[in-house]
């Protein structure tokens, strides 16, 4: 279910750039959960990852399912689909639940001309463009959705091998099948899009150009920069500093001042100006799950190693549950675990769920779950009939406690 990018990037430009789009991801922090006056770095989830990772608010443990399909063509019992996700969806769910969830995804970007684009895209980019000039920040998320999903190349989908395919069993090579004819059908309709958005290119990065507003917490960001950038920063500049972003955020509502100023310090060479950089992000993404995938990423890292090594785990393993490819692959790759096979199977069933539910991204989603569902197949010879229900255990409990946050995090919730 997992994807990682293995070139290094350098963290200052990374971070400019996600709080770059922070008004397309349509997202901010709520003004009632400010951060706490300090860092919580002696907080006993931060020590303790089996107690950081106890799940939120548990959702149902059973996956929910399109309820306009059909049920599953399987005469498993319901509480064998609760345990395996292989027996939960049939493959109409599996294809329509890709559609749905690119929908939804598309809906969150663009709201009211969602539909518009899709059905007649050259009427909607027209629609835009007018909007743009009155000042719409509806138009302005939908110009930025299409400049940031056209100026890619179109994905290729990966080709499973037939050697590959010829060893899974029958449901696994009809959940395949049904996903790659959504992933099809959806690069169609990018490609309708991409067109309209192509013929009035210019026109629209112009419009969008003109449209940004100049962002009223600039000028703030650039003082506090300024007082971290002092050879001895004054004592409390951290706890004074949180106290500036609390004010920041009941008045802009934004999270690129955090962001940025995250990256600065972590590109400082100091270690203790690293430090406050790192407990930054955090507070960020203790607020914001988004982040999540970006704190475990740093800590993974040689910077974050030589910072706060003890804190790298927490943060993978939460990341991996929200569905960041990364993580979970590094998860995967670790050796020397205990009950390894018993975790192995957890994590890949739960690959399978995140997929069946539309959330991964289409470029390579067909590929992954063909890897997890061969996995799984094989764990199966492996556990016990003791360890395959530990395994099953540990997968409902992740779905229970994580899935829900998942899904909302990458728009492919109800």
């Amino acid at each position: 279910m997992y994807q990682h990018t293995p070139e290094r990037p350098r963290y200052f430009l990374l971070l400019l750039v996600v709080s770059a789009h922070v008004a397309l991801l349509a997202y901010a922090l709520q003004p009632a959960r400010p951060l706490p006056a300090a860092p919580r770095s002696e907080s006993r989830a931060r020590h303790d990852p089996a107690s950081a990772l106890s799940p939120p608010a548990a959702a149902a443990s059973r996956p929910r399912q399109n309820a306009t399909t059909a049920a599953p063509p399987d005469d498993r019992a319901t509480a064998l689909d609760d345990d395996d996700p292989r027996h939960a969806f049939s493959a109409q769910q599996w294809h329509d639940n890709q559609l749905a969830a690119q929908a939804q995804r598309q809906r969150r970007a663009m709201a009211d001309l969602s539909a518009l684009v899709d059905s007649q895209p050259a009427t909607a980019i027209q629609r835009v463009l007018q909007r743009l000039h009155s000042g719409d920040a509806v138009a302005a998320d939908t110009a930025q959705s299409l400049q940031d999903e056209c100026s890619t190349p179109l994905p290729r989908l990966a080709e499973a091998a037939p050697a590959a395919l010829a060893q899974l069993d029958a449901a696994a090579g009809r959940a395949i099948a049904a996903l790659k004819q959504a992933q099809g059908e959806l690069l169609v309709a990018r490609e309708r899009r991409c067109k309209a958005w192509r013929d009035r290119q210019a026109e629209l990065a112009q419009a969008l150009q003109d449209y940004r507003p100049q962002d009223p917490a600039a000028a703030q960001l650039q003082a506090l920069q300024r007082e971290f950038a002092l050879p001895q920063p004054p004592p409390g500049l951290f706890e004074r500093l949180l106290e500036h972003l609390r004010g920041l955020w009941h008045s802009n509502r934004s999270e690129n001042v955090p962001l940025s100023l995250a990256g600065e310090l972590l590109a400082a060479a100091e270690p203790r100006r690293r430090e406050l950089g790192l407990q930054l992000l955090e507070q960020v993404a203790e607020e914001n799950d988004r982040y999540a995938a970006l704190v475990a990423d740093f800590l993974r890292r040689s910077d974050g190693q030589q910072l706060a090594p003890q804190r790298e785990p927490r943060w993978t393993e939460r990341a991996a549950a929200l569905g960041d490819n990364a993580s979970a692959d590094a998860l995967l790759a670790r050796p020397h675990r205990a009950d390894a096979a018993t975790q192995d199977w957890s994590w890949h069933a739960y690959g399978v769920w995140f997929a069946a539910h539309g959330c991964q991204p289409v470029a390579y989603s067909a590929e992954r779950l063909q890897r997890d569902l061969a996995a799984l197949q094989q764990l199966d010879r492996q556990l016990s009939p003791a360890e395959r229900s530990e395994a099953a255990r540990l997968y409902r409990e992740r779905v229970a406690g994580w899935g829900a946050r998942a899904r909302a995090l990458h728009g492919c919730a109800d």
